[in-house]
């Protein structure tokens, strides 16, 4: 796919011409996300499903991820402003309140701006929720085969001896339960992707 040159009055960036040009990283299902999407993603923290550091590539990645949930499960309504408010607010305490309003001056945006990335997220966490809060007991057995088989090798690769299984139960029992629900989160989005159509344009990364 070639990548389409797009001018964006709305979103600028410092540039001699007052503008930045654009181009088009992927289309899901015929809604276009642009690089200044993923920048703006990335550099306010917008993303529910990896909220650490990321480059843009592995943000389209996680971007692509979060609109194929948030087309799956929007309802008849949006996120209600309560629900946006806090994901904003989660969002600005992470990155802080400096960076956060020089970056809505770097991009020449207000907070509104920022909503539909903010449905994106609420939507995603909503669905992801609604899907995998049940955890599946985690046997004795399987408790006994992580602490073998993974806990204690961490520990000693990292010089120290390993906790005693007896006081470390709950910590590999919650670790077991988040690996599976991280899979099938994986799973269930491998579905979506299957049934989604999607172009992707990493040359528009580089």
């Amino acid at each position: 796919m070639a990548a389409l040159v797009l001018s964006i009055p709305l979103l600028r960036a410092p540039a001699p011409c007052g503008q930045v040009e654009d181009c088009v990283a992927a289309v899901v299902n015929g809604s276009p996300v642009t690089l200044v999407d993923l920048r703006i993603v990335q550099r306010f923290g917008l993303i529910a499903a990896d909220p650490g550091p990321a480059s843009l590539s592995a943000v389209l990645d996680k971007l692509i991820e979060q609109k194929l949930v948030s087309d799956f499960a929007r309802g008849p309504s949006a996120p209600s402003p309560e629900e946006i408010a806090q994901a904003g607010n989660e969002a600005l305490r992470k990155i802080g309140p400096e960076a956060w309003a020089g970056a809505l001056a770097e991009f020449g945006i207000t907070e509104a701006d920022l909503r539909p990335f903010l449905e994106e997220m609420v939507d995603y966490r909503k669905a992801v929720a609604a899907r995998f809060s049940q955890a599946a007991p985690v046997t004795i057995k399987e408790i006994e085969d992580y602490y073998r088989d993974v806990y204690a090798p961490e520990r000693r690769a990292a010089g120290e001896e390993p906790t005693p299984l007896v006081q470390v139960l709950d910590t590999i029992e919650s670790r077991i339960q988040q690996g599976r629900r991280e899979k099938l989160v994986a799973d269930w989005i491998g579905n979506l992707k299957a049934k989604a159509e999607i172009l992707v344009n990493r040359s528009c990364l580089e």
